[in-house]
């Protein structure tokens, strides 16, 4: 049990200090991707003209 412990240990010291290295990297390159995403589905998914919210008697 106490190889176990020392095992989690270890691996919670290596992931925390790759996080902390490389986290800020990691939520600005995600936080791009969802940005560009929802821009690019924005650009594609045009309403056609006359539909939308003019339009009450549909």
């Amino acid at each position: 049990m106490a190889r176990l412990r020392a095992l989690f240990d270890r691996i919670d010291v290596n992931v925390t200090n790759w996080m902390a290295r490389f986290g800020i990297v990691l939520l600005r390159v995600s936080l791009g991707i969802v940005f560009f995403w929802f821009g690019t589905l924005q650009v594609l998914s045009r309403p056609e003209p006359g539909t939308g919210f003019g339009n009450a008697h549909d």
